[in-house]
């Protein structure tokens, strides 16, 4: 195998890594309090489906250059349950499957926060809102996007992503 095949292999797990870590540790949220950023830029960044994994990534990398800012991207909706000091929450996500730490089991997207009706679960959506973060009462910060529409599509862009 190249050396340039090397490379794409680990980085690819390395996103996947974050992506993981990110999603599985996003679900702390009782308590928390939300951090506003100024916003950065007016337009809004679309995540796109050839690039999916790369512009996700660069958002994850470079935290700072993106909160703030508008994003809108398609994925997969699907709702987690989460429970902590007896407090149940329902936590939303729209993501697309991707190369992860054992094969094609990784997941990118983000933890999305939306107050209105809530679609079926494995729905394909569009949605567009405010990159946030917010912190848990622990301390510990994580990634949001908070919603200003969520758009059920009819039709399905790619579920598995590798770039």
């Amino acid at each position: 195998m190249s050396q340039k095949n090397n490379a794409k292999i680990l980085i690819l797990c390395l996103l996947a890594l974050v992506t993981i870590f990110v999603l599985c540790s996003c679900g702390s949220k009782p308590g928390g309090t939300e951090n506003k950023s100024a916003l950065k830029d007016s337009s809004v960044l679309e995540i796109t489906e050839e690039l999916f994994l790369t512009q996700v990534n660069d958002i994850y990398t470079n935290l700072d250059d993106y909160l703030g800012r508008k994003i809108k991207y398609q994925g997969i909706f699907q709702t987690m349950d989460y429970e902590e000091d007896g407090i149940s929450e329902q936590i939303l996500y729209v993501f697309r499957n991707s190369p992860g730490c054992c094969g094609n089991d990784g997941t990118a997207g983000f933890e999305v926060v939306w107050d209105g009706e809530i679609p079926p679960q494995d729905s394909w959506v569009e949605v567009e809102g405010t990159l946030v973060t917010f912190e848990d009462k622990e301390g510990n910060q994580f990634l949001q996007l908070k919603l200003d529409s969520l758009t059920v599509m009819k039709e399905r862009g790619k579920e598995f992503v590798s770039q």
